[in-house]
């Protein structure tokens, strides 16, 4: 993205930002132990609408992540975190054939700097939209979302646990897909605070999650109370009948 951008302190609408990296004689380098790129940028930013993030695997130098104070945008409606680019989305930013890879971090190191990172992405409790695309880590973070209306967690496949969404009052439409580190779907996806675990959600679409073997208090009668549609597809392991 632009140098400079974070000077636009009248810019609402900013649909689309690249991580990258920072040059080293960038006035916004920083060096430090975490060093997140250009997502520093978004700091001074009063956003409005919908913000879709991409190409988040390549955050390894410059500007702490939590610079992006995305926290504080109280306007922000819609928020997407990708690891890699939009699905569907062409990549117009041509690159030198010889370039080197963009990754920051790889091999052991990547679950820990995703988890690290991801915390630094925190939205505003506004926030009504949330896609995480391609996360690395192995957990999510336990954000506190109230408004949260829809949310959509695809290709995660390191993820092991499920974050806990069945006590978010509003939410209405849900899709879990790729998820292959999951095994179970249990009391940390509902949440032990509740008397009736997703009082909203009316659509729910549960996809190639090909290792999960068990989906406990699926059928309670305090889980999922108004539920119009349910897709389950590619989970073998509990559902032999659903092959596809």
């Amino acid at each position: 993205m632009p140098s400079g951008m974070e000077s636009l302190y009248q810019l609402q609408t900013l649909p689309l930002f690249v991580s990258g990296k920072l040059p080293k004689g960038s006035k916004r380098y920083v060096r430090s132990t975490w060093n997140f790129g250009n997502l520093g940028l978004l700091g001074g930013l009063n956003l409005h609408g919908e913000l879709n993030i991409t190409r988040l695997e390549n955050t390894e130098d410059a500007t702490p992540a939590d610079k992006g104070q995305l926290f504080m945008k109280e306007n922000l409606e819609s928020l997407g975190l990708y690891w890699g680019l939009i699905p569907g989305f062409k990549d117009s930013f041509a690159k030198p054939p010889n370039a080197p890879a963009e990754v920051g971090v790889s091999g052991s190191h990547i679950p820990l700097h995703a988890k690290k990172l991801i915390r630094c992405l925190q939205p505003h409790e506004n926030l009504k939209n949330l896609v995480i695309n391609g996360y690395p880590g192995i957990k999510f973070p336990n954000w506190a979302l109230p408004n949260l209306i829809a949310a959509d967690f695809t290709n995660c496949r390191s993820c092991e646990h499920l974050p806990t969404l069945g006590n978010l009052p509003l939410l209405k439409t849900l899709s879990l897909h790729g998820m292959h580190g999951v095994k179970s779907i249990g009391t940390e996806f509902y949440g032990d605070s509740t008397d009736i675990w997703f009082p909203s959600l009316e659509e729910l679409s549960v996809s190639d999650i090909a290792n999960l073997e068990e989906w406990s208090t699926a059928t309670d009668e305090r889980a999922f109370p108004i539920l119009k549609k349910l897709t389950v597809k590619s989970v073998e392991r509990i559902c032999p009948t659903l092959k596809s």
